[in-house]
């Protein structure tokens, strides 16, 4: 068969091209409704009986084979293992497939989140033994949502896909690792117009966008003011804090609202309290970065430079001398300030701007705490989007070498959290995913090093797989 692709008006609006088309489509269409009954009559009467499974012609050929049987009129699939045939399941078909945007899923669960922009009425596309952490991801950057939500929504899978199997033969985490240099999960069987394979590439700068509790957070700030007499926030300061943290709730007026000097200037005095009494500075400066004029506002304050000395002492110190609240708020604070070009020229103008970041902020990856540690994988997440920004006109070897000793320190020291080595694994995949980048071969070693330790270390069942 020859076929002949061609943008030309005069080819493509021929009868005979309409023609193609909708017989195309009629195409998919059945196939989607055969992917939705299941097997037909006629494909259990060619499958052979179960019973018969010993006999010479339905022997495996090779281990781990895979081959569909005839149980009770029921099409089971089995795998060669160890000589023998072992029952995986019944093959069923899809009844809550459909399609999500131009992509088909074998489901399509409805969702409603409670977000910023207030409930939305959300679908989120799952395919069959697909990394529930793949699903998340994508859902997640299909309707730009915040990326703490990972967890929670991979989590919300796994409950709903209950005893689905996993794609049979399809590679798992711990095989792609030890064949590549990067684990990659495992991709769904084929289908017509199935979701484009999924990358661990970054392709935006992940948000910690969640609203705390505008009442809560302005009564810490009022109670740690009391317990500051030298450094006293007047009757009108707190007014200010107040109308910046009411214009930082209300997201959906971002475009129209704005925040003054005046307003951040009250707000950075707090960079005169003591350490363990900052976290309310860094939680609500964490949402002025997300907001468009706020964050062109911080970048031209005149205390930028203060920030930046006193983040960076948070970044670097122990976890004995820190209250956990002020690291956590300080690294999600750095995650958003990479969101707008007004302050990222700020936080990383170069790649020496950004090295100094990395060395900070890598010495929270021994944290004990989670959350921290899940904000710092963040954090090289969004380091890793801003090298491939710099390529072009700074030097990044050194910066790229850094980062890569960063990424693999925190996945060899990760023994409890899953999402913080999917992170982890996206920052990487985000660098070694880009022509721009030219990674050393002492670099790949360690990498390969690493992967081989995560195979080891972390099942594709520990993975959420």
């Amino acid at each position: 068969v020859l076929r002949h692709f061609s943008r030309d008006p005069i080819k493509t609006q021929t009868a005979a091209s309409f023609q193609l088309m909708q017989s195309l489509q009629e195409e998919v269409f059945e196939a989607q409704k055969k992917r939705k009954r299941g097997p037909s009559s006629e494909e259990l009467a060619k499958a052979p009986r179960w019973e018969a499974r010993g006999d010479r012609v339905n022997v495996g050929k090779s281990e781990n084979q895979v081959m569909v049987f005839n149980k009770d009129g029921k099409m089971i699939a089995a795998q060669w293992m160890s000589g023998a045939w072992v029952e995986v399941g019944e093959v069923t078909g899809s009844s809550d497939g459909g399609n999500v945007g131009d992509a088909f899923y074998d489901h399509v669960l409805p969702v409603e989140m409670d977000t910023p922009r207030g409930v939305q009425s959300l679908k989120l596309g799952y395919n069959d033994g697909e990394n529930p952490f793949v699903a998340a991801q994508r859902f997640i950057e299909q309707n730009q949502l915040g990326q703490h939500y990972l967890g929670e929504i991979a989590d919300w899978i796994m409950a709903r896909s209950g005893k689905q199997q996993p794609t049979l033969g399809a590679p798992s985490t711990a095989t792609a690792a030890s064949n590549a240099s990067l684990p990659v999960p495992p991709m769904a069987s084929s289908a017509p117009q199935r979701a484009s394979k999924f990358s661990f590439s970054v392709r935006a700068f992940a948000v910690f966008d969640d609203m705390p509790q505008r009442g809560k957070l302005l009564a810490k700030i009022v109670e740690f003011n009391a317990e500051n007499p030298y450094l006293v926030l007047r009757a009108t300061d707190l007014e200010a804090i107040e109308s910046l943290l009411q214009t930082l709730s209300d997201s959906s007026h971002y475009h129209s609202s704005s925040v003054s000097l005046v307003q951040l200037s009250v707000a950075l005095r707090m960079l005169q309290w003591p350490v363990a009494q900052q976290f309310p500075l860094f939680d609500t400066l964490r949402l002025v970065a997300l907001h468009p004029q706020g964050a062109e506002a911080l970048g031209l304050h005149t205390q930028r430079g203060s920030l930046l000395s006193a983040l960076t002492a948070v970044l670097e110190s122990e976890e004995a001398s820190t209250p956990f609240a002020t690291v956590l708020t300080a690294c999600r604070f750095v995650c958003n300030a990479f969101r707008h070009e007004a302050f990222r020229r700020v936080m990383s103008a170069n790649s020496q701007d950004l090295l100094q970041l990395l060395h900070s902020t890598t010495r929270q990856v021994r944290h004990s705490h989670k959350l921290v540690r899940i904000a710092v994988a963040t954090v090289f997440m969004n380091a890793s989007l801003r090298v491939l920004q710099l390529a072009g006109s700074h030097p990044v070897e050194e910066v790229l070498t850094t980062l890569i000793a960063s990424l693999c320190s925190l996945i060899s020291r990760e023994m409890d959290s899953a999402e913080v080595v999917f992170r982890a694994l996206q920052a990487t995949g985000t660098l070694l995913d880009h022509h721009s980048i030219t990674v050393a071969q002492s670099d790949k070693a360690l990498l390969a090093s690493m992967a081989a330790d995560l195979s080891a270390r972390w099942s594709p069942q520990r993975l959420g797989e």
